[in-house]
């Protein structure tokens, strides 16, 4: 019977020296205590991960801690003191965790707070406030791994209940969408591409060739998103050793999973909070309404940040409308009708407004609609425009409203958010902005290298 992934999330030295953790620290025992008593209540049929015990010398953590927060079933939460006010590893996995909540309904996120240290208004605050953790699945004033046990078993069910069977997870579903793509070559050549790639082969190895194919694509999913290259990289050193070579269709869809992956989880997690809550975002960038006519996109790192989030074919799904400036929502509609049912005449009829934005939410797209707000081009509307903007909201059923607001970081009013809150540090914005480039750059030669190889327009 497999096992159900239960991710831990913590951040466990209680103080603010800076040292390794030791078995002295509170919530570093506690943390130790907790993971045990699971596996000795749950034995087999729960896998904790936890980077405490999970990772081993040598491992790439930032990529195993991706990867678990893709595949995990379930996911605790331990909310230290710390943990809500200098974590910003908590922070980012209790987004990309309620995203996934908010996604199935059979994921299970448990956040646990800890005795003396955290309260359920807490849950109402700061990072925790934007993604509206349920309270309802919320463990309260637990004092040992006894208590928080007992909590997972109300939230779970006790090891015999457990199902066996667990709906796909994100990571499964893309992992097999690439897997097929590639399941056209030899097992012999899929094996090389692994090689080449550097993909350690596990013990016992899988087999067959499905096996190698789903091993190959998996070691695709577990690129950290810098360096940036990774991603482009890894795509034509594998493609370069199938044979047969999958048709060129097959592979232009493999680059199309593939060459998102430079974008870090947490930020697209906040953009499809936004999609299902039906807020509006505001994103840090300097390529996010670049028009390239290499790479055939009128707005790149806003169109891979979708891909990121939403893999094809699902992306295929989202039409992007952006605004060289910020309009009112009435001629923002004309636009909007304008780019979905096209510029000819309309026929007559009653309340002809009202008849076309109801045929635009029969249209199974999602409306990107990007603002230009760039601090050198008047920044952020006016607030009376902003709000007019919100209205859109309550007009089409699918929309995603995001403001592009360059390199600056400007104070938000509350109806917008800050989809990318890791670049709240100064350091952060300036990788981001540089991988940017090494981004576009890169997928410009990978395209090129791609045509090349099938021929295409020499």
């Amino acid at each position: 019977m497999p096992a159900l992934k239960l991710f831990v999330s913590h951040s466990s030295r209680l103080d603010d020296v800076e040292h390794k953790y030791t078995s002295n620290d509170r919530n570093w025992k506690l943390l130790a205590d907790t993971c045990e008593a699971i596996k000795k209540h749950y034995g087999n049929r729960v896998e904790v991960l936890v980077d405490k015990d999970g990772l081993l010398p040598g491992d790439k953590w930032n990529d195993c801690l991706n990867l678990w927060l893709a595949e995990c079933h379930a996911a605790i939460i331990l909310l230290s003191k710390r943990a809500l006010e200098k974590s910003a590893w908590v922070a980012k996995e209790a987004t990309i965790l309620s995203w996934r909540a908010e996604l199935d309904e059979s994921f299970i996120l448990i956040p646990v707070l800890l005795a003396g240290e955290t309260k359920p208004e807490d849950l109402d605050k700061g990072f925790l406030g934007e993604l509206k953790i349920n309270r309802n699945q919320c463990i309260s004033a637990v004092q040992n791994a006894t208590e928080i046990v007992n909590g997972i078993v109300r939230k779970l069910g006790e090891p015999d209940f457990l199902a066996g069977e667990y709906s796909q997870t994100p990571l499964e579903i893309l992992q097999g969408g690439i897997a097929e793509l590639i399941s056209d070559a030899t097992e012999a050549s899929i094996c090389k591409a692994i090689e080449k790639v550097g993909c350690a082969k596990p013990n016992p190895p899988p087999g067959n060739k499905k096996g190698y194919a789903s091993l190959l694509a998996r070691h695709f999913l577990q690129q950290a998103p810098e360096p940036v290259g990774n991603c482009f990289r890894i795509f034509k050193d594998a493609l370069s050793q199938l044979t047969p070579a999958p048709t060129y269709d097959r592979a232009k869809e493999l680059f199309k999973y593939i060459r998102p992956f430079w974008v870090e989880p947490a930020d697209v997690a906040l953009l499809r909070l936004a999609k299902q809550r039906g807020y509006a975002v505001a994103l840090n960038g300097q390529l996010i309404n670049w028009n390239d006519e290499e790479l055939k996109t009128s707005c790149y790192t806003l169109e891979r940040y979708i891909e990121r989030a939403w893999p094809a074919p699902e992306s295929d799904q989202f039409l992007a409308v952006p605004l060289t400036e910020p309009k009112p929502a009435a001629e923002i509609k004309v636009e909007i009708r304008r780019k979905i049912l096209g510029g000819g005449p309309l026929p007559p009829g009653p309340n002809p407004e009202v008849t076309q934005d109801r045929a635009i939410n029969r249209d199974p797209r999602t409306i990107v609609l990007l603002v230009l707000a760039h601090a050198d081009k008047g920044g952020l509307p006016d607030p009376t425009l902003t709000e007019d903007l919100i209205t859109l909201f309550k007009v089409y059923e699918k929309l995603l409203l995001v403001f592009d607001v360059g390199i600056e970081r400007p104070v938000l009013p509350r109806s917008i958010k800050a989809g990318q809150e890791r670049l709240d540090d100064p350091n952060a914005l300036s990788i981001f902005l540089s991988n940017e480039y090494d981004a576009l750059y890169d997928e410009r030669t990978t395209k090129t290298f791609l045509d090349k190889k099938y021929g295409i327009g020499s």
